[in-house]
């Protein structure tokens, strides 16, 4: 409280910042500077045999790379993989490492989810290589917290967008990243059913469809979100909304 009185500038990569400023009741302006994209050092890196043997044939892949934590929210997945687990055709796919994994695992096992399937880590370059060539939805879930509702900016959504895949964002938040991209379906957080309509929307979708939200990531990249040097930073004044 006391940094936010008294800061010369306040920034922040929460989009609805301003309304935790209003909600402690601070009149001031900010700058919102989101995460972004570096393509330094970016390119697609080859897969191991024995990894991509891992990877399911001809399925709709729903995958998930990255920490496998509690606030990752995956459980949420495998409920909706539980949900899912008729169809056939659509396969889940985490890849990651993290103090959960045991514990999701074992609820695979309890479950019987024979169309989940864990993998090890692997690299950043090998991840954009995973999503582009064999992902078609990319998942990411967050916990029912009021902490969220002024918005969020994680690296994952800007690695899903490099990847050029669909992002399906279960988090409650009123502006969220991917629904102000339009880059994907945002859903209520820790609704195991609210995830799975979502994919079966994915799935669902036409190819030319899927196609548009694809090519939108080129056009998001360079003119919103790749990180530039010097590049300007707008001012929200809140209280001109009020």
């Amino acid at each position: 409280m006391f940094a936010l009185e008294k800061a010369d500038k306040i920034v922040s990569v929460l989009f609805n910042f301003g309304k935790y400023l209003q909600d402690i009741g601070i009149d001031r302006n900010w700058y919102y500077i989101p995460n972004a994209i570096s393509l330094e050092n970016v390119e697609e890196q080859e897969l191991s045999s024995s990894f991509i043997q891992k990877i399911p044939k001809d399925k709709f892949i729903v995958a998930y790379t990255g920490t496998i934590g509690w606030a990752n929210s995956l459980d949420t997945l495998l409920g909706a993989a539980e949900i899912l687990k008729d169809k056939k055709n659509i396969a889940f796919v985490i890849v990651g490492r993290g103090k959960e994994k045991q514990k999701l695992i074992s609820i695979k096992k309890e479950k019987k989810l024979k169309n989940v399937i864990f993998l090890e880590p692997i690299t950043k370059n090998q991840v954009l290589t995973f999503l582009s060539k064999f992902a078609h939805v990319a998942y990411i879930g967050w916990r029912r917290k009021r902490m969220y509702e002024y918005g969020v900016s994680p690296n994952k959504i800007f690695d899903y967008m490099l990847a050029k895949k669909p992002i399906l964002h279960s988090i409650n938040t009123p502006n969220d990243l991917v629904s102000q991209a339009k880059c994907g379906i945002t859903v209520e957080a820790e609704n195991p059913k609210a995830v799975a309509d979502a994919i079966l929307e994915f799935y669902k979708m036409s190819r030319e469809d899927r196609r548009k939200m694809e090519k939108r990531f080129s056009i998001l990249i360079e003119e919103s979100y790749l990180r530039k040097v010097g590049k300007e930073v707008k001012e929200v004044d809140d209280r001109s909304l009020r």
